[in-house]
């Protein structure tokens, strides 16, 4: 079912990529004031974590407050995924998600962020039909045969399968999926789909594809589920008993704090609880939920992380509460690692839909949305070296975001003239049109690229603090996704380890009662209880993939620095010895860790104590060896004299 060791192999070395029943849904641009307005918040006292306007909770204790029963800060998929999973069966809680952006699939053009939903990820989708069939109807599957890698000289010929993708996007075959009417959000297929599937699975399992997928249409697809859920729920009226789903947008988290009175929490429990303080953006209102479990999902730079590692000495706090258990200092201090790819820097073109790529007869082709493309630059020098990495997307009419990838001392980044880094654009790329009357992209889009700042890969980074409860363990804190760990996207396994933790936290929820009716399950345990095991698979879990970031595929990018080159050809070496090593003994001895992550039967605990396995036995003879090389050396020089 996995993808041979060579063709898996070629595509990390040639590729360049960037790596995303149940409810009732309710979206909301606005929070609506309740009561009397709160205080104003002061700007006097600044956090020295976030260098913004600290709230005291004790300011607003007289604010009317919100029951849930979760709040989950961020709604990118990872936040939306848990939304959907804990609104669901066998939870049926009461959520709202929290959203900075009034968008909550907004497109950002200067990233351009693409998804490779790979089967960890779909363990996931498949929990809910409808989200799975989806993913596979709005998703392109992933196929490194259809690599096309695009010489720089323009004289040189274009590969054959660049010329296949163009003559398979003007076929009009009778196989051909209808894709916008194949698959509904209730998980019904059509015949074509059927098709489709049988064939999958007789290759090895539609369960073990992997699906590129933008971010924003991945965030839309868990987002339009929700309604749907919601639509569904109104018509069979089972609104009292199955979980809901708020999405408030446009709104963001500016606090996390226990409860200040022992009221009646949505669980029917009594107790302290936690409250999340929630700033509209636009009116600058305030508004209070108070809820049993807050869920922090809101990425690597995660406020609701910083309120846990700050050790806000303010009353009301959760590092002063008594009701909740002592917070270590350095508990949820981020630990950064740096990989090769830390600190590169991206930034995106947008191409036109279909772009042509000259041949070397000046015959042009049109390129295929469902392909992928790496276009090489005539640049080799390691300031100045440059490539473009075009990952596949499912709509052949869409803009097709372009990843430029560089250090952050390149050439490039030093131009700050539109007309001059098109000018750069073209010397670099011969083969390419971007002539200033007549070329690819606009006199508009070269002064975007510029202005757009982009982004920088992080370090490979996570916290030993998963999560923090009350005294009465009635109560928690937890994170999940980038908000936990985060890392460059070369494995990519980002979103698929954000989506690894909601459901491994649906699981550790699965006999906890946070529902309004309360005490509805058989074997009710604490909340407490339920997330300190989830710490413990988690952090396992979490540390094993940090070390999977650092050394797995690291240098895919072909950063052009001479340490960068000596460096890839060391962990080329390396990949390709335990690739001989495990062919040569029939699988005895495990592959590379890169490609051990791909099967997704394999925890990243699994998969990182078998690569250690084989290190430890290429030290162990490599010390031999050198022992016996050396000791045997020493006796021979020795020898005369004794």
């Amino acid at each position: 079912n996995m993808p041979s060791s060579g063709r898996l192999l070629a595509a990390i070395l040639l590729t360049s990529a960037s790596r995303c029943t149940h409810g009732l849904v309710s979206t909301s641009a606005t929070l609506q004031q309740n009561g009397p307005p709160p205080p104003k918040k002061t700007t006097t006292k600044i956090s020295p974590l976030t260098e913004e306007p600290q709230y005291n909770p004790m300011d607003y204790q007289s604010l009317p407050t919100t029951q849930k029963d979760v709040c989950i800060i961020g709604a990118g998929p990872v936040g939306l995924a848990t939304a959907i999973m804990l609104s669901s069966p066998p939870h049926n809680y009461h959520c709202v998600v929290i959203e900075a952006n009034v968008d909550v699939n907004n497109f950002n053009p200067g990233r351009g962020f693409m998804y490779n939903v790979n089967s960890r990820g779909r363990k996931f989708t498949q929990m809910f039909p409808g989200v799975d069939a989806k993913l596979v109807e709005m998703g392109v599957e992933s196929d490194f045969g259809r690599l096309c890698v695009i010489p720089s000289d323009p004289n040189e010929a274009l590969p054959e399968v660049a010329h296949t993708a163009s003559i398979t996007l003007d076929s009009d075959d009778d196989d051909k999926i209808n894709h916008k009417e194949g698959i509904d959000l209730n998980g019904k297929v059509n015949p074509a789909i059927n098709k489709v599937i049988k064939s999958s699975q007789e290759k090895g399992g539609l369960g073990k594809k992997s699906y590129w997928i933008q971010r924003h249409d991945l965030t839309r697809l868990l987002r339009d589920y929700c309604l749907e859920e919601n639509s569904k729920n109104s018509r069979d009226k089972v609104k009292a008993e199955r979980g809901s789903v708020e999405i408030v947008s446009g709104s963001k988290c500016v606090n996390v704090f226990p409860s200040s009175t022992n009221d009646t929490l949505p669980s029917g429990r009594g107790g302290g609880g936690a409250e999340a303080l929630i700033e509209n953006l636009k009116t600058g209102d305030i508004t209070k939920y108070r809820c049993n479990l807050v869920v922090g999902a809101d990425g690597y730079r995660s406020k609701v992380r910083s309120f846990l590692m700050k050790n806000d000495a303010s009353e009301g706090s959760l590092h002063q509460s008594k009701l909740w258990e002592k917070i270590p200092s350095r508990k949820f201090l981020v630990k950064k690692f740096k990989s090769p790819a830390t600190h590169l820097r991206l930034k995106v073109l947008q191409f036109p839909p279909k772009f042509p790529i000259p041949d070397n007869d000046n015959n042009e082709i049109k390129t295929n949305g469902e392909y992928i493309y790496a276009i090489k630059s005539k640049n080799n020098g390691p300031k100045d070296f440059i490539s473009f990495g075009i990952l596949p997307i499912k709509d052949n009419d869409a803009i097709r975001p372009v990843n430029v990838i560089a250090r952050p001392n390149h050439d490039l980044w030093k131009i700050n003239d539109p007309e001059e880094v098109r000018e750069w654009f073209q010397s670099s790329f011969p083969r390419m049109n971007f002539d200033s009357e007549n070329g690819l992209l606009s006199k508009k889009e070269w002064e975007r690229f510029v202005e757009e700042e982009g982004t920088r890969f992080p370090h490979c980074q996570f916290t030993n603090g998963v999560s923090t409860s009350s005294v009465d363990k009635q109560s928690a804190v937890v994170l999940v996704g980038d908000a936990l760990h985060s890392y460059p996207p070369d494995i990519g396994q980002g979103v698929n380890s954000g989506l690894s933790d909601v459901v491994e936290l649906g699981k550790a929820l699965e006999n906890v009662d946070l529902s309004v009716e309360g005490n509805k399950k058989t074997k009710d345990i604490s909340l407490g209880d339920a997330m300190k095991k989830f710490e413990t698979n988690r952090l396992a879990e979490t540390k094993a993939l940090i070390r999977l970031a650092r050394f797995g595929s690291p240098y895919q990018y072909s950063q052009p620095l001479y340490i960068d080159r000596i460096g890839k050809k060391l962990w080329t070496f390396n990949v390709l010895i335990r690739v001989l090593l495990n062919k040569a003994s029939f699988g005895l001895i495990p592959q590379p860790a890169i490609m051990l992550s791909q099967d997704s039967d394999l925890s990243f605990k699994q998969v990182m104590f078998r690569a250690d396995l084989v290190t430890f036995g290429l030290g162990t003879f490599a010390s031999w060896l050198l022992k016996k090389i050396f000791w045997q050396r020493l006796l021979n020089t020795l020898s005369p004299l004794l």
